[in-house]
């Protein structure tokens, strides 16, 4: 269209207008005009294709598509680098199996937890919400058997320093049947008797195997004995 405009120019009377403007026979032609409107329609093309991607596709379309990530690795760095979650402690060396909320991440766990409740408290009738006190009697977890039921029987390899639960290694090795019957006393010579390897550095030298109770103990008052400890509610340990 612009090269028949142009053609048309030179077989016409030409004049100057305002603003270098192109007058043919009373149809103004502005050259500035016609990029802008080249502009303008690539525009709302480009705008019309996002729309219709929207109606296919959904919310989640976009023309650029985000590759998902593979591992959770991949998962726990976003999350750093957009400031979501941080390991805890970080700046005074971390702390193990800890990890702090940023701005971000505080707003995505009070959703999640919010939608929880709705979901499982608000939408059912035959449930209501309780929300009890971190800390409570010893007595509570002795009647519900966790004392002696909630724990592991973890052996240490003496060369790498590695923690494992006796009864999984053995399990890999002679099945389920086999540990079953086992005391705690006789997982190491087990150990020992199987060649059981260390999965990290492959040396089989183990130590006893000892209970190991996975609810965290504190105490409560002035004094660290017996009389004052208190148990974490054993969610708040997992």
């Amino acid at each position: 269209m612009f090269m028949k405009v142009l053609e048309r120019n030179r077989r016409c009377r030409r004049t100057r207008g305002f603003r270098g403007d192109f007058v043919l026979e009373n149809l103004t032609f502005s050259v500035q005009n016609y990029r802008h409107q080249i502009v303008t329609n690539f525009f709302c093309f480009f705008c019309f294709l996002c729309f219709l991607c929207f109606l296919i596709n959904g919310y989640s379309c976009t023309l650029f598509p985000i590759m998902p990530a593979e591992t959770l690795d991949q998962l726990v760095s976003l999350c750093k680098r957009r400031g979501f979650i941080f390991p805890g402690s970080e700046i005074y060396g971390g702390l193990a199996n800890t990890w702090d909320y940023g701005p971000l991440g505080a707003e995505l766990k009070n959703n999640v937890k919010r939608e929880w409740w709705r979901t499982f408290v608000h939408k059912r009738p035959d449930i209501v919400g309780m929300d009890s006190a971190i800390l409570m009697n010893p007595k509570t977890w002795e009647a519900s058997g966790h004392l002696e039921s909630f724990t592991d029987p973890l052996v240490d390899c003496k060369e790498c320093k590695e923690r494992f639960r006796g009864d999984h290694l053995l399990e890999k090795k002679l099945g389920t049947e086999a540990v079953v019957v086992l005391d705690l006393n006789q997982i190491q010579p087990m150990l020992m008797a199987e060649k059981v390897a260390c999965p990290t550095c492959g040396k089989c030298n183990w130590t006893e195997a000892k209970q190991f109770n996975m609810m965290f103990k504190t105490f409560q008052g002035t004094t660290d004995d017996s009389s004052t400890e208190v148990y974490l509610r054993p969610e708040t340990a997992q």
